[in-house]
């Protein structure tokens, strides 16, 4: 995924072939897909905007 260092590294670079470690995140996925019946482009959709709305704040603070 990048070649800096990161704590992280090996589960960034892990990401995509793998996905997310914390399980609640599939279960979220599922229940709305399944029980709400949200596609999975519009489920990527709102990750990817959380995201987006996170790296915003993240670029707007001062930094040190």
């Amino acid at each position: 995924m990048t070649a800096r260092h990161h704590p992280d590294s090996h589960e960034l670079d892990d990401w995509g072939l793998y996905g997310p470690k914390d399980p609640e995140i599939s279960r979220i996925v599922g229940c709305l897909a399944l029980d709400h019946g949200l596609r999975v482009r519009e489920i990527e959709d709102l990750i990817l905007q959380a995201l987006k709305d996170r790296l915003a704040l993240e670029e707007a603070r001062p930094k040190s």
